[in-house]
């Protein structure tokens, strides 16, 4: 299983797009981190999501990124 971690400050029109279709790959574990996670049907694509304060601050990015691996194990892409 390739983990895969899409990072977004929030779900936009452009954002839901890239997650719908990343959702459709078979051997993909899709993890979130959002400052505002998707709702709905776009939610449920992903095995876990991650919510920070600022999404573009690199020192909660690396948090966050550091929890997943502890989870997870190796984040295979960040996106």
């Amino acid at each position: 299983m390739m983990n895969v971690v899409f990072a977004a400050p929030f779900p936009m029109p452009a954002t839901l797009k890239f997650i719908r279709a990343l959702g459709k790959l078979d051997g993909v574990r899709l993890i979130g981190v959002f400052q505002r996670a998707p709702r709905g049907p776009e939610r449920r694509l992903f095995s876990d999501i991650v919510t920070v304060r600022d999404c573009l601050s690199v020192q909660q990015l690396d948090l966050a990124l550091r929890q997943i691996r502890h989870r997870y194990g190796k984040i295979h892409r960040l996106l």
